[in-house]
């Protein structure tokens, strides 16, 4: 059984609070305990929670692939190609990027890379920039057209 108690709130607090419940058909208590809850899970799961402007969710994408991009070149293993062809595979399925060949391309020279002597990489390297500035404008690209015909980008969990 719930004890019940009183809490003092500034008026303008207790004025909304009395707007929500009559919208809502519910009692006060009910109210507070949702906003409660609500903001708890805001904090502790903000992704989950919020939706963030296209832009937002690019820019964050753009400094994910450019990080493991960067450690697959600095650090060229196996364990940094597979990060890397699961950043590019999860990034391309969130942002709808329909360029597979451009994709494509940009995984084959992350492999080839990775199995190249060190006098190979050198020349696989330009290419793999080249790819990796080829699949970032059809992010962009992407991006927009998301922007123009108003579509959600899938969310990060």
């Amino acid at each position: 059984m719930r004890g019940w108690t009183t809490i003092s709130v500034p008026k303008d607090l207790r004025d909304k609070i009395r707007e929500i419940s009559a919208k809502e058909g519910k009692p006060y208590w009910q109210v507070l305990e949702e906003a409660v809850a609500a903001m708890y899970a805001q904090k502790s799961k903000p992704r989950i929670k919020e939706t963030l402007p296209i832009a937002d969710k690019l820019a964050w994408y753009l400094v994910k692939f450019g990080t493991s991009l960067g450690s697959l070149k600095e650090s060229p293993t196996d364990q940094n190609l597979a990060r890397f062809e699961n950043t590019v595979v999860q990034i391309s399925e969130r942002m709808r990027l329909t360029s597979h060949s451009t994709i494509s391309l940009l995984l084959k020279l992350a492999r080839d890379y990775v199995i190249a002597s060190e006098a190979e990489r050198k020349k696989i390297k330009t290419s793999l920039n080249a790819a990796a500035k080829m699949y970032i404008e059809d992010l962009l690209l992407s991006a927009s057209r998301l922007e123009e015909v108003g579509e959600e980008m899938e969310e990060e969990v």
